[in-house]
């Protein structure tokens, strides 16, 4: 017992270490974590003894893992995500899959180890791209969009295939499967409908009955699950999907991240145990390497161009998704634990991830000027499209007096706000749903972005008297005041930074005027700090009803905007 508690103290203590190195190199935790384990397994220093007991402790990890990930499923997200972006998705998962299946058959592999490979292969980490796109704030930009789309369908086969491979009997998988998954889902639907959302409010009065109350659901289907000798990370899954409707789901989730994170810690430690370096060929993984990296954004952006996206977008997308995932591990992980395949491919898979989470993280943050090194050669891309997206409204030969670059929240509010002073506007957007949405009010608007070397003379910005980019991008908005400087010196130029230091670059380069959202916001509320709280308070009711009236007049199709000071 001393023993066990002294290897769970080594693997907290220099997993946290390595970790906040890996942070402060840029890098995803999970690195830290797999690197600990290599550190203190067979490979490294071999500090850990009790290496079964760790393993059998993390598998907690991915219990509470999958809980969290059946909570946060909803079902809206996919509906909301696009037809197009959601085709991208499924297109990849079966280009990627088909690609890697081959790959392995092609390396020697037998047809069950081929498929693990295929998948892990297939597989982006929904966790790295997230925290990289928040701190670019490109969340919800197109290619951020597109790419969280993908990650959607992703996770939606990487559930599947968990339910098809990570088994303990290879010759009766399919029965099980269907028989699990039929029964599941009846569970499901039969206890929500029941019992489980007045069981939930009534113990949410109590946070710790909360907590222990979720943990005890979630242990219920584990415990049927190894009784009905079937994969507890499914069962685990289901208990979280089963409560994902209920209101408190999100209180839930907070309070057992904690748990997650720490038996997540064991568990990405354990992996990185299994790594040794002197059966695994150096060769392999390189090839597998260099297939995640490049031959999976390569598949990603030539779909991408197939169904009409531009270059830049399609690009951008596609170099985000990089990179395996966390789902890669706990697949691979199931598959040696079901006997399926050998622990030497949960080896490869832990390389892969420090390999690919590493790379990424330097691809996702310098994309713009990589898309701005090799543009002209990834342009060609656009001549795949079956079906160009040459959306545009009005004349082909405008002559406006506002052209807008970006007709997101911000963008569309200027425009209103110009079309409600009878000025002539047009518009320019990268995202095709935009646009399509513009075009149903009849604005005049045309599909590109900045980086088009000959959208400039198509818009007529000669004609132009200003240009309001609403584009944070600090390389776009750059470009922009240059080539708007060159062609119509005369007119104003309005453009959008996330930091002060971008905005006096920008005016230092000709802008006219630079929008700085948050130091916007930042002085309005600094402003009512100002007022007495009861005045703020009371305001609330006006706050509220103009937003009310500003989502039904965008529902309506009119031009007032929204105004906080009404």
């Amino acid at each position: 017992m001393n023993d066990l508690i002294i290897d769970i103290g080594l693997v907290l203590i220099i997993a946290t270490i390595l970790a906040i190195i890996a942070r402060r190199l840029a890098q995803p935790i999970i690195v830290g974590y797999l690197v600990a384990g290599i550190l203190m397994g067979p490979a490294g220093f071999g500090l850990v003894t009790n290496s079964e007991t760790i393993a059998f402790l993390s598998e907690l990890g991915v219990v509470f893992l999958l809980f969290i990930v059946g909570l946060e499923i909803n079902l809206k997200r996919i509906k909301g995500a696009g037809t197009a972006a959601l085709l991208v998705g499924l297109l990849q998962v079966l280009l990627t899959f088909a690609a890697g299946f081959a790959l392995a058959r092609f390396l020697g592999f037998n047809s069950v180890t081929a498929s693990y490979i295929a998948i892990i292969l297939t597989l982006s980490s929904t966790v790295t791209v997230i925290k990289l796109y928040g701190d670019k704030h490109e969340l919800n930009t197109l290619h951020g969009r597109v790419a969280l789309a993908i990650l959607l369908v992703q996770d939606l086969v990487a559930i599947i295939a968990l339910s098809l491979l990570a088994t303990q009997e290879t010759s009766t998988w399919s029965f099980s499967t269907i028989l699990v998954g039929i029964g599941g889902l009846l569970t499901i639907a039969v206890l929500s409908k029941l019992f489980l959302d007045r069981l939930f409010t009534l113990v949410s009065r109590w946070p710790e009955l909360l907590y222990i109350t979720s943990i005890a659901w979630c242990f219920l289907f584990v415990i049927a699950a190894q009784l009905l000798g079937i994969s507890t990370a499914i069962a685990a899954l289901l208990a979280g999907i089963s409560l994902s409707p209920l209101l408190v789901h999100h209180e839930i989730s907070a309070r057992i991240r904690p748990l997650r994170d720490f038996f997540a810690t064991l568990f990405f430690v354990s992996i990185g145990m299994t790594i040794t370096f002197s059966g695994t060929s150096a060769t392999l993984i390189g090839i597998l390497a260099l297939f995640v990296i490049l031959v999976c954004p390569l598949l990603i952006m030539t779909v991408m161009s197939i169904i009409g996206f531009k270059a830049k977008p399609s690009f951008l997308t596609s170099i985000g998704l990089g990179q395996i995932s966390e789902f890669s591990l706990i697949i691979a992980g199931a598959g040696v634990q079901a006997g399926l395949i050998n622990i030497e491919i949960l080896s490869i898979t832990a390389l892969l991830a420090v390999i690919t989470f590493v790379s990424s993280s330097y691809f996702i943050t310098y994309d713009t000027t990589v898309y701005s090194r090799f543009s002209r050669v990834l342009r060609q891309f656009e001549k795949l499209g079956i079906r160009h997206l040459r959306l545009q409204y009005g004349n082909t030969s405008p002559k406006p007096e506002y052209i807008i670059f970006g007709a997101h929240r911000m963008g569309m509010r200027i425009i209103n706000t110009l079309r409600s002073m009878k000025k002539k506007v047009f518009v320019v957007d990268h995202d095709p749903q935009v646009i399509k949405k513009l075009m149903k009010k009849r604005i005049p608007c045309r599909y590109g972005d900045i980086e088009d070397p000959h959208i400039m003379e198509q818009i007529g910005i000669h004609h132009a008297k200003m240009v309001i980019s609403t584009i944070p991008r600090f390389e776009d908005n750059l470009l922009l005041i240059q080539r708007v400087t060159v062609l119509n010196p005369q007119a104003a130029i309005i453009v959008t930074a996330d930091h002060e230091h971008e905005g006096l670059q920008h005016y230092e380069h000709g802008a006219h005027y630079v929008i700085l959202p948050q130091v916007l916001s930042g002085k309005h509320v600094s402003t009512l700090m100002q007022d007495p709280i009861s005045a703020v308070i009371k305001r609330k009711t006006k706050y509220h009803n103009a937003l009310h009236r500003a989502k039904n007049n965008k529902q309506r199709g009119t031009h007032n905007t929204y105004d906080h000071r009404k």
